[in-house]
């Protein structure tokens, strides 16, 4: 009985590709073919002697094709495995239309896997030659065979758009078995939106005879996938539409990733676009690599003019200050500060810099810039600072008393004069409380104010006797309060005029009023009194018959 033979066919001798003779499975004959060296041409080649054909070669050329298209037409159902360095997944489908059983890549452990494949290749021949089956039938179970366990997912669909075959590791990516998958249609696994548009789009991949695009999908867990397909149609022997070839991919991951970058990306344009400030994006040799519209804006030149001229075109150099940001941005990888920059039109001013440096994942190094033109702060803080001068100036030299105290009543800060009036240094005073200096016998009246000033509408006016170098003097207080954004007292300014006198005057005023209204109320009633007694002498007089001594009192009477 006759052995099977496999026909070797070295297209491009590779010394590391060679196989020994101890190679092929004991008992069985083989044939090794050079095709490069010219020992042999492909016509001389009897394909139908064959089994088992191996090709041996650098990539999938015209020739593999040819010698693949020869095999076919031999008329046997003789399987053909193809080794190659390495194959895309275009590779591969092309190679499985073409009629290839087993396509391997020559890493790793591939001369374990071309024994296994020839062991395969060699019991499928048997079997489909004794049953003569149909070609194409036997080429899909031949191809179906080895996708089973194939890497990468895989899929077939019939005219209509039905599943004929998933492998194993589509069912992986989608998490469906075979028997929920095949007789369905596609689309029933997609989003009710692009379900509608499949019929048009397969329309076109049928007719086009290839696609290569990603579509959603639902998983069995309801999760969407997104999968990208790269597809081909395969045709029987009279080009009549077979069934299509598709591998693969799950891009769920990619695309989320990609859809977060797009955030990002968005996040960060509209940082720079929206930014008042000038920010650059700059190496820390001083090149810059972009610049927002407010940076633009600031220095008067375009994006492109600010990018091709560099540090040097916007700052001063000959400001040391600017050399000791890059020190410290060096040794820190951040610094802050202020530095003098130009305009296009030569002006300069002072700018608040904010940088940082920074590595990206691929290791490259930028720096970020943030620049805020100063100049308006700095003459806002010079008039503040005038007018600091001048308000310290008229309090030093007020003669009323001016204190400033925080919500809880301690002091802040205290004039020269009320530091006269208690005798005290400002720094005796400020960090104690205000109540402190009021007399004893004012304490609750004090506390009492203090709680009044924090309501509506946050300002008090009361006389209290406070404490002096020279005993308990009389002040009159006026105190408004500056309140913070939630509406709470921040601080009061207490101004006091030393009415002591007035009070003084005030009460000798009062004792002589009350002394003139008590001698009043005296001489009054004797006045008083004395009319009644003429009153009843007249009355006595009367009841004797005698005539009134004192008429007056009696026309008064009558009056």
């Amino acid at each position: 009985m006759n052995r099977p033979k496999i026909n070797v066919l070295y297209l491009n001798y590779v010394p590391e590709l060679a196989m020994t003779a101890d190679f092929f499975k004991t008992g069985n004959n083989y044939q090794v073919h050079y095709l490069d060296s010219n020992e042999i041409s492909l016509r001389n080649i009897l394909f139908t002697e064959y089994r088992v054909h191996v090709i041996i070669c650098k990539a999938a050329n015209d020739l593999v094709y040819e010698i693949l298209d020869k095999i076919n037409k031999s008329g046997d159902c003789t399987p053909t495995i193809v080794v190659l360095p390495s194959s895309s997944c275009k590779d591969v489908v092309q190679l499985m239309k073409s009629g290839a059983f087993h396509v391997i890549e020559a890493s790793g452990d591939w001369k374990e896997q071309l024994k296994q494949g020839i062991s395969d290749a060699l019991e499928y021949s048997a079997i489909h030659l004794e049953k003569n089956t149909d070609r194409n039938q036997a080429l899909a179970g031949q191809m179906y065979q080895m996708l089973e366990k194939f890497p990468l997912g895989y899929q077939s669909l019939d005219r209509k758009g039905r599943f004929l075959f998933v492998n194993d590791e589509w069912s992986k990516i989608l998490g469906y078995t075979k028997e929920e998958v095949l007789g369905q249609r596609f689309e029933k696994f997609m989003p009710v939106e692009d379900a509608e548009a499949f019929h048009e789009r397969f329309s076109n991949f049928v007719r086009n005879g290839y696609a290569n695009a990603t579509v959603r999908l639902y998983d069995k867990g309801n999760n969407l996938k997104y999968i990208h397909f790269n597809a081909h149609i395969g045709y029987k022997d009279n080009e009549v539409f077979d069934r299509t070839h598709c591998i693969i991919l799950d891009m769920t991951e990619k695309v989320e990733l990609e859809n977060q970058l797009l955030e990002s990306e968005e996040k960060y344009r509209l940082l720079m676009d929206t930014s008042i400030d000038a920010v650059l994006v700059t190496n820390p040799d001083g090149s810059i690599y972009e610049a927002n519209q407010s940076a633009c804006d600031m220095f008067g030149w375009t994006e492109q003019e600010i990018c091709e001229g560099g540090r040097n075109l916007l700052v001063d150099t000959n400001d040391p200050r600017l050399y000791e940001q890059l020190q410290r941005r060096t040794e820190n990888g951040r610094s802050s500060g202020i530095i003098t920059f130009k305009r296009k039109d030569n002006s300069k001013f002072e700018g608040e810099i904010t940088s940082a440096v920074f590595t990206t994942s691929q290791g490259k190094t930028f720096s970020s810039i943030v620049v805020r033109d100063i100049t308006e702060k700095i003459e806002t803080l010079n008039r503040s600072i005038e007018s600091e001068k001048k308000y310290r100036l008229l309090i030093e030299n007020h003669s009323e008393l001016v204190i400033n105290m925080d919500h809880q009543g301690s002091i802040l800060f205290a004039s020269p004069s009320f530091c006269k009036f208690t005798g005290k240094e400002e720094k005796e005073l400020v960090g104690n409380s205000f109540l402190f200096f009021i007399a004893r016998e004012d304490i609750p009246i004090g506390k009492d104010m203090m709680t009044q000033i924090a309501k509506m509408p946050h300002n008090y006016s009361i006389d209290l006797r406070m404490e002096s170098a020279t005993g308990n003097q009389w002040v009159a207080w006026n105190i408004n309060s500056k309140l913070d954004e939630s509406g709470q007292t921040l601080e009061s300014l207490c101004i006091g005029r030393n009415i002591n006198e007035q009070k003084i005057a005030q009460r000798k005023i009062e004792e002589q009023l009350k002394e003139l209204t008590r001698w009043h109320e005296t001489t009054l009633g004797r006045e008083f009194r004395i009319v009644e007694l003429k009153r009843e002498v007249n009355r006595l007089l009367s009841e004797a018959g005698k005539p009134p001594l004192y008429t007056s009192v009696e026309n008064d009477t009558e009056q």
